[in-house]
């Protein structure tokens, strides 16, 4: 397990910084664990440095209802996500 702190936070996924120490390749699967929100599949997109963007593998919609405090308070509006089917 390795803890990272997250720095911007979408429906899509995140960019979190773990450290220079750690290395991913590109593609690689990662479980990303918010306390108190839940546990998220991610791949990691990219790596620069100590930085590193996760695409979300879950459903905008999980990652909506799962979130859906801190989107409203983002301003992504309540209920469903943006360009979803009711």
């Amino acid at each position: 397990m390795r803890y990272c702190h997250l720095r911007n936070l979408s429906l899509g996924g995140v960019r979190a910084r773990a450290g220079a120490d750690i290395a991913l390749a590109e593609g690689t699967e990662i479980t990303v664990d918010i306390p108190s929100r839940g546990t998220f599949s991610a791949t990691v997109a990219w790596q620069g440095g100590p930085d590193l963007g996760l695409s979300f593998r879950d459903a905008p919609t999980r990652v909506f209802e799962q979130l859906a405090d801190i989107a409203e308070a983002l301003g992504l509006g309540r209920g469903e996500p943006a360009g979803s089917t009711a």
